[in-house]
């Protein structure tokens, strides 16, 4: 197919996406529209930017799109459901062939913390070309975790392991759910993104599309939160919603009991907020309040006889190899987290 199409105009036409049920009426999707003309740079009208500039604290969205998103939304949102409507918008309307060699495998994956949790994103993706007959005719062959498609793109779904990613040249990848993904340990979610962008890196359309609903304070979906949110001129986008913002025929009555029954818990799954009963030992906002910035040593103090010292090189995160220093009489005379 022609790659001028946009995919506001696939979702608009009813022989492609708007011949799905879920697009019989388009009067509940308008913020959806919002993201999607964000990540693929397409013009917004005043109301548009409005709706913009309320979920992402910016005034523009980034000029020509964004080439990593992260969504930040409520449970029942939508997030999965678009999600696959992405990763099909880019595996049948965009032409890689420039890009590409003979022989050369390009992916567009599916990924979240296990294979269970990613096929959920698959199975709507499988849905949405067999519903379609246009898009039905493009798949070449289906396997129980591949969708391998005329376009030359094949789909895939995969478990979030950074030495699975590597490989093939990577069109658009789909992280479901990261805030979910191990952030600690021998498979933490930031070297799984890590190992992803260099195999996007000779794809100029190239989507990296991370979509979760929040949870602790802690991990890549948090800290791309904390870098980029409400960021001028950035070319990464953030969007933080709450469930409502995005799916408007879930009841506001049944939304408000839950959050009567557990207001923190509501945080993340219905208010798209980060959750603040769940973190590490020592969230990281005290942490940051007893560094001094700049600070790289203190001298010795001549009234101390002795110093204690602890080292902690926790592995796998930025500004994780910590040392702390105490004195003989229990006072803390530093702290420093040491850049990797």
């Amino acid at each position: 197919m022609a790659n001028q199409i946009t995919i506001v105009d696939a979702i608009k036409n009813r022989r492609l996406f708007g011949c799905l049920p879920r697009f019989k009426s388009l009067d509940t999707w308008t913020a959806w529209l919002v993201v999607l003309k964000a990540i693929f740079g397409l013009a917004m009208t005043a109301e548009d930017l409005a709706i913009f500039q309320r979920h992402t604290g910016r005034l523009s969205p980034p000029l020509g799109g964004s080439k990593e998103t992260y969504l930040i939304i409520g449970r029942r949102g939508g997030k999965s459901f678009i999600s696959a409507l992405v990763t099909c918008f880019i595996a049948c309307f965009i032409d890689f062939s420039p890009f590409i060699t003979v022989g050369e495998t390009l992916a567009v994956m599916c990924l979240a913390k296990d294979k269970d949790q990613a096929r959920i994103v698959f199975r709507y993706v499988k849905a949405i070309l067999n519903h379609i007959p246009a898009l039905k005719g493009m798949i070449v062959d289906q396997r129980a975790d591949e969708i391998e498609l005329s376009t030359g793109v094949t789909i895939m779904v995969k478990a979030s392991d950074f030495g699975g990613v590597r490989g093939p040249t990577i069109a658009c990848v789909v992280a479901d759910e990261i805030a979910f993904w191990p952030s600690q340990g021998a498979n933490p979610d930031d070297e799984v993104l890590s190992a992803i962008r260099p195999a996007m890196a000779t794809i100029p359309d190239a989507k990296l599309l991370c979509i979760s609903t929040g949870y602790a304070q802690v991990g890549a979906l948090y800290d791309a939160h904390k870098e980029h949110y409400g960021k001028e001129n950035d070319d990464i986008l953030v969007w933080q919603a709450d469930t409502a913002s995005m799916n408007p025929t879930i009841s506001q009555a049944y939304i408000d009991r839950e959050i009567e029954k557990d207001p923190e818990t509501a945080r993340a799954e219905w208010l798209g907020l980060f959750r603040e009963d769940v973190s590490a030992a020592f969230p990281l906002e005290v942490i940051e309040a007893c560094i001094v910035p700049g600070r790289m040593e203190l001298p010795c103090s001549p009234h101390v006889g002795r110093y204690f010292g602890f080292v902690d090189p926790s592995g796998g995160r930025h500004d994780a190899f910590t040392v702390a220093i105490a004195d003989s009489q229990g006072k803390a005379q530093g702290r420093y987290n040491l850049h990797n």
